[in-house]
């Protein structure tokens, strides 16, 4: 079985090592540049990870960690290309370095490949690297190719020259390469990427099943009208193939829109009597996406409001909310899961995807932010953010947040305070 290289680098989207972050330092600067030439790997590796925690004020260590880019260590070569990434200047011998990184398929101790870092580093760099990534995905080297579509993804403001490289990659017999072009044409404004649609088109009828998981997952950032011709090929799937793929291509149709028409809907209300948790969300999910155009699947989707699971009653409410545009049945059952412990964070989403359509909750979700538990004022905060500039009245109730001893939840009230009152 092969190894998933997205799944890798999506657990790193947020790329942090273990050893010293999150803990002040506790070694003067000094220290630390001395302690990246120690003896020991695991006092090479920590060091770098300290540099790390400091960002842009740990310029003056570059040197020293492009150098660390050739240690012995594979954990130490890792710890200095996350380094590299958090302290952010473009430094042509870092870039230079980080680039021949992204053939290092050593193992950390952790068993993630170096090239990973590498890849999420260059992205964090920016794009001085693009030209020198986009020549690499043809190259010989299939780490380094994968690698660099990675890179690629994360990249900002998205590299739309790498679009014909991307696409060329998609005709490659080998699953992994797929994947990573794929990964990348996500990271692109869906313009540019709609040219890859026959090529993703194909991708549907793959025997790879990640293969097909990703295609669904790209043909639906790039959506209507491009999508359009995937519509017959998306429906077929959602009966067949393992869960990931059925609930990935009825989240596609979902978000393609009322594009797809009516023949659609049945197959997506089928779904909620699949034995898989996973498939019978993505199939609610989609029914509410479609609006009033999925109206024949309002009964359906009003029997999954007491599926035995929290998260679908909570999915199935908001979407019966938006097939119908009533909210009498609904507006109970996402107030009861959003204050319960199983699946409360389902409800915030489901006002996110309501947005202003979600407008009779507020009065509701103000009083709970006013709730002696925390959890049910940090979810009811998120589902009035979700719920958008509508949730105005709720201002005055966030702001008693402000006092709050919890000082994540003092955060969030504050972004979402500055959300709605900027909005």
């Amino acid at each position: 079985m092969h190894r998933n290289v997205i799944a890798i680098a999506l657990l790193l989207a947020g790329i942090v090592l273990p050893q010293g972050l999150g803990q002040e330092p506790t070694q003067s600067f000094d220290e630390l540049l001395a302690a990246l030439e120690a003896t020991s790997e695991a006092t090479r590796a920590e060091a770098a990870a300290k540099i790390a925690e400091l960002g842009k004020d740990a310029g003056d260590a570059v040197p020293a960690l492009v150098k660390m880019l050739d240690d012995s260590s594979p954990d130490a070569r890792s710890s200095a290309a996350n380094a590299l990434g958090h302290i952010g200047i473009d430094n042509e011998a870092a870039i230079s370095a980080l680039l021949v990184r992204l053939d290092d398929a050593e193992l950390r101790s952790d068993d993630v490949p170096v090239w990973v870092y590498a890849a999420k580093a260059l992205g964090q760099l920016g794009p001085k690297s693009v030209p020198r990534l986009i020549a690499k995905l043809s190259a010989e080297n299939r780490t380094g190719r994968r690698a660099a579509a990675i890179a690629l993804h994360d990249i900002k403001p998205p590299p739309k020259d790498a679009v014909p490289a991307l696409i060329a990659m998609l005709v490659q017999n080998e699953p992994e390469t797929r994947v990573a072009a794929m990964y990348a044409i996500l990271g692109l404004d869906p313009k540019p990427a709609a040219s890859a649609m026959s090529s993703l088109h194909l991708m549907l009828s793959s025997d790879d099943f990640h293969t097909q998981y990703w295609a669904c997952r790209t043909i639906a950032a790039v959506g209507a009208p491009e999508a359009l011709e995937t519509v017959p090929k998306l429906i077929e799937l959602t009966t067949s193939g393992v869960a990931s793929v059925r609930s990935n291509a009825a989240e596609a149709i979902g978000l393609i829109g009322e594009a797809v028409g009516e023949r659609a809907v049945e197959p997506l209300t089928k779904m909620l009597e699949d034995h898989n948790y996973v498939v019978r969300r993505a199939g609610v999910i989609a029914l509410g996406r479609l609006e009033k155009l999925a109206a024949a699947s309002a009964p359906a989707v009003k029997t999954a409001m007491q599926d035995a699971s929290r998260s679908i009653q909570a999915e199935a409410a908001a979407s019966l909310w938006q097939i119908t545009g009533n909210h009498e049945d609904s507006l109970p059952i996402l107030l009861k899961v959003l204050q319960g412990k199983n699946g409360p964070w389902e409800a915030a989403m489901a006002f996110e995807r309501l947005g202003a359509a979600g407008k009779p909750a507020v009065a509701d979700l103000g009083e709970l932010v006013k709730s002696t538990t925390g959890e049910t004022q940090y979810f009811a905060t998120l589902a009035l953010s979700g719920i958008g500039p509508a949730a105005k009245d709720a201002l005055p109730a966030l702001r008693t947040l402000l006092d709050s001893p919890d000082e994540d939840m003092r955060q969030v009230a504050e972004q979402v305070i500055k959300q709605l009152s900027d909005e």
